[in-house]
């Protein structure tokens, strides 16, 4: 694809933007849960306004640890497809197996990041926390997809670190540090995977007939569709955990809850990602022109009205 470096290129870049799990998971044993865990722009909280301060901050807490275990079922998603492509690159370009290998690398680690962040969030707080599951369940259904389809979502996944980074660099000095330092550095190393990801769809489509990249496009949007209603069971669970520790609430506040919430993951995951100009220059290279059917993914997967886009 025009605009993209070369794989070598890839791999000196990506070199110099690692880090260690020791490096994202210092301060883990004094995690300060009197500030938010991640920004108010992560969380809709705002949107709540039946919520006081402290019940935003509960409901903060509980959103991290579920986004923790969301980031770590996307990046079990990540790891298979970009396993199963650089044992097809082994005997054809051996640069770019280097590159995926590295890729499936990483996402190893942030599991790991990811694991370690949520068991803090689990031993600090005082309600059962609950994350959708379990991950092989989760995962696979969308592994059986078209391999340009699961391409096309997995750069789509890791373009969504970029405005969670972004937002977490506004909330400096408002939320947790150790959790600002994991969002900045995730990025870091998805910013180089998302150079390579762009350079394995672009081969894949130009591989691919015009039926097949379009049956590929409508594969994509679908599967938006079915992971936007596996985040209602996650919201639930929310729900749970928030009044098990801070209170019952009404009927009409839980379905509030509900729909405010399922929402914010959307835009968080769905949205966010189908805004990245990386995700929208890869599916005008597939179809060849901008399609109308992704302004109408990125509208229905709307932002919570009136949470604005704040650090906090």
């Amino acid at each position: 694809m025009a605009g993209f470096p070369s794989f070598s290129t890839l791999l000196r870049d990506a070199e110099q933007a690692r880090w260690s799990l020791d490096e994202a998971t210092a301060g883990l044993i004094d995690l300060d849960f009197s500030r938010p865990l991640l920004p108010e722009a992560l969380v809709h909280a705002r949107a709540l306004d039946f919520l006081d301060d402290d019940e935003r901050l509960v409901l903060n807490q509980i959103r991290a640890h579920a986004y923790l275990g969301i980031w770590s079922l996307g990046e079990r998603f990540v790891l298979p497809f970009v396993m199963l492509e650089a044992s097809r690159s082994l005997h054809r370009d051996e640069e770019e197996f280097l590159a995926l290998m590295g890729v499936g690398q990483q996402a190893a680690k942030h599991i790991v990041a990811f694991t370690r962040f949520a068991q803090a969030c689990e031993h600090g707080f005082d309600a059962e926390l609950g994350i959708i599951g379990p991950a092989g369940d989760a995962v696979a259904p969308f592994l059986t997809r078209d391999t340009l389809a699961v391409g096309v979502l997995v750069l789509h996944l890791l373009c969504t670190a970029q405005p969670h980074s972004l937002r977490a660099m506004r909330g400096a000095g408002l939320m947790n540090e150790p959790f600002r330092r994991l969002l900045q550095l995730h990025w870091r190393e998805e910013c180089q995977s998302v150079r390579v990801l762009s350079l394995v769809v672009g081969k894949l489509a130009r591989e691919a007939s015009r039926h097949q990249r379009e049956r590929a496009f409508e594969q994509y949007l679908t599967m938006l569709d079915e992971i936007s209603a596996s985040f209602r069971p996650q919201v639930r669970l929310d729900l749970a955990a928030f009044e098990q520790s801070a209170r019952p609430l009404s009927e009409q506040q839980r379905e509030a809850f509900l729909e405010i919430q399922g929402r914010s993951y959307d835009e968080l995951f769905l949205r966010s990602g189908l805004e990245h100009p990386t995700v929208r220059r890869a599916i005008a290279d597939l179809l060849g022109e901008a399609s109308p059917a992704l302004e109408l993914a990125a509208e229905r997967f709307s932002a919570v009205a009136g949470s604005g886009p704040g650090p906090a």
